[in-house]
């Protein structure tokens, strides 16, 4: 891992206030075969992800095929911000009516910024709310269901890398993968 620490000021254009840089947060980097892993972690205290979402995205994805955003949940400033200008929004959603309201209001969001999206069910097999019926309304495909699986739960609680364990969440994930370079 490589540690650093993001600086952030904001000056004010009439030279009222003037501000000292300050660290809001590290950011991390880490590589696992020929892939590179950057990640943010604000510092406590700090309420605004968004610049260190924009610094992220503005240094670290210029020169690389994929970059995959790992947005906050919801619909604020900070899920806004990671999402904004992609090329495919993939939203993960769970069958159950929290999690298909959130969808709906996540979806809302993805067309307000006219962006290409995608459906993940997440515990596909565990609960009743019609996920599939929404995605038709909207127009959305659905490219991945994955089912519950206390394999999966164990495996995670370990701290394994899933896929590793669990050949059929590897192949899923593949599968998954393949359908966003399409779409992309």
């Amino acid at each position: 891992y490589l540690f650093r620490k993001l600086k952030w000021a904001e000056s004010c254009p009439q030279n009222a206030i003037n501000e000292i840089p300050k660290e809001i947060a590290t950011i991390n980097i880490a590589q696992w075969q020929d892939k590179h892993f950057i990640f943010g972690v604000l510092d406590v205290g700090q309420a605004r992800s968004t610049p260190l979402i924009e610094h992220l995205r503005k240094k670290y994805s210029a020169n690389s095929e994929y970059v995959l955003i790992d947005s906050p949940p919801g619909t604020a400033c900070p899920a806004v911000g990671a999402v904004k200008g992609v090329d495919l929004l993939v939203l993960v959603t769970e069958p159950t009516p929290f999690g298909v309201n959130d969808l709906e209001l996540a979806i809302k969001m993805g067309n307000a910024l006219k962006l290409k999206q995608a459906v993940i069910v997440n515990r596909a097999d565990l609960g009743t709310a019609n996920v599939r019926e929404l995605c038709q309304k909207y127009n959305i495909p659905i490219i991945g269901e994955i089912e519950f699986d206390k394999n999966i739960a164990q495996a995670y609680s370990r701290g394994k890398i899933i896929a590793n364990e669990i050949p059929d969440f590897r192949r899923k994930c593949e599968e998954i993968w393949d359908k966003i370079r399409e779409m992309i």
